[in-house]
């Protein structure tokens, strides 16, 4: 049933990868019928040894050639890409490995294909813009974001990818339109409480700033990145000496932390073992 989709088990139609269990019977049947069907005459046996060893090399052959396609990710998802028509998910997933295979170029290629089939796929659109941007392409990227949000304004990670791109661009107060909104739609969403939390910095509203990312330390008690913005936010309200343990704190978690190591040297009046930020 999982094989001819009448049971679905994740996205795809149909999964051949099933077909192991239920071909076994059907295997014991095919091998037991033929010896019955030869009468095991001596010219059937030949025959039949024969055809088995055709069979067999074929087969090999063709497995041969097929478990080439799994050689790596990238090599499975292109030639999936390739083979059947329409496969957003094929094309999504070459585009992803593609780019962290820093092949930028062909990565966009099988994401625009990803978008254009699937045009609902949030996550897809996220990525191809994030993959334009890495190119050089913001203005394609914000127009991607621009367009999913306008056809899906209910995809609150999509508007958040937006609202960082803007807040990058300098555009902080259409930032924070966009950022705003992600947050009131999934409350529960990380990033767009972070990038939130980004865009009040950049608008120099700090108490805001704090309240958010707060909040989001309750969630996640571990991200040092959280604990350094927490402290730069507590820097604009002028409240070094509770700044500066947030920038041990960061520190503490992620001792690479190259933004709470500066900002620790610059209010804290120390480095923390050196190798101060740019």
């Amino acid at each position: 049933m999982p094989v001819i989709g009448l049971l679905q088990v994740g996205t795809q139609g149909m999964a051949d990868r099933y077909t192991y269990v239920p071909m076994t019977g059907l295997l014991i049947a095919a091998a037991w019928a033929v010896p019955g069907g030869t009468a095991l005459r001596r010219r059937g046996r030949g025959a039949v040894a024969i055809t088995a060893v055709a069979a067999i090399a074929a087969l090999g052959a063709t497995a041969h050639a097929q478990v080439r396609t799994w050689r790596d990710t990238v090599t499975l998802f292109t030639h999936a890409a390739r083979v059947v028509p329409n496969n957003a998910m094929a094309h999504f997933n070459a585009g992803v490995h593609l780019r962290e295979a820093g092949r930028l170029d062909e990565a966009l290629e099988h994401l625009a294909a990803a978008l254009a089939i699937a045009p609902g796929d949030g996550a897809a659109r996220r990525v191809y813009a994030q993959a334009l941007t890495q190119a050089g392409r913001a203005d394609a990227a914000l127009r991607v974001l621009t367009e999913g949000v306008a056809a899906y304004p209910a995809d609150a990670a999509t508007r958040s990818e937006l609202g960082a791109l803007l807040l990058r661009m300098g555009r902080v107060e259409e930032a924070l339109a966009q950022l705003e909104a992600a947050a009131e739609l999934d409350p529960e969403l990380p990033e767009a409480q972070d990038n939130l939390a980004a865009a009040l910095l950049a608008s120099a509203r700090y108490a805001e700033a704090e309240a958010r990312l707060r909040a989001a330390l309750t969630h996640r008690p571990e991200d040092a990145v959280v604990w350094n913005n927490l402290g730069a936010a507590l820097v604009g309200q002028g409240r070094l000496e509770e700044a500066v343990a947030c920038f041990r704190s960061a520190l503490a978690l992620d001792p690479e932390n190259v933004d709470a190591r500066r900002n620790l040297a610059l209010f804290g009046g120390e480095g923390q073992g050196g190798g101060g930020g740019g």
